[in-house]
């Protein structure tokens, strides 16, 4: 009997915590250190095993390449045949990942492509009181302020980031 591997890895990617994907459809915002898992695992009866995972990260005009090789240290899966890789530090903004795989035996011609927005900041806070509201100065570290039952306190916070909508939109509750 000749068994015969004619399928391509799997390639699947997973976002960790903290993220949000529910502001806008499509994408999703991380925090700095949040970890994303790119994985190859080759499936079927068959299945050689992938041998390696290469991936490109797009940053603005910067280009960061690597490959990972099943077994090698930056592959966090230990069972021979599957790659898992993390990344886990990212600059504030935009960024683009690709990623494909090959298996033991050649194997592999597809490329999986996603983005995603990194929140390393956080929001700016500003409080002031409505009317009625008197300030007293004291001299001290602060200053008191009087308020009756009717007073409104707003609390507004901003996050811009890159200063563009979409990435305020996609970023609120990371």
């Amino acid at each position: 009997y000749h068994y015969v591997d004619n399928t391509m890895p799997e390639q699947t990617y997973e976002f960790g915590n903290p993220k949000n994907e529910t502001n806008i459809p499509g994408f999703v915002g991380i925090g700095p250190n949040t970890p994303i898992w790119l994985n190859s695992t080759d499936l079927g009866d068959c299945a050689v095993g992938s041998e390696y995972l290469t991936y490109e990260i797009w940053y603005g005009d910067e280009l960061t390449v690597g490959t990972v090789y099943d077994g090698d240290p930056n592959d966090t899966n230990g069972e021979f045949g599957k790659i898992s890789v993390v990344l886990d530090e990212w600059e504030t903004c935009y960024h683009e990942i690709h990623f494909w795989c090959k298996d033991y035996l050649g194997n592999g011609d597809g490329f999986t492509a996603f983005d995603f927005w990194v929140d390393a900041e956080g929001p700016t806070t500003e409080s002031e009181f409505g009317d009625p509201h008197v300030i007293e100065v004291t001299g001290f570290i602060w200053d008191w302020t009087w308020v009756n039952y009717t007073t409104i306190k707003f609390i507004n916070a901003t996050d811009v980031g890159c200063d563009e909508t979409e990435y305020e939109n996609a970023m609120a509750g990371v």
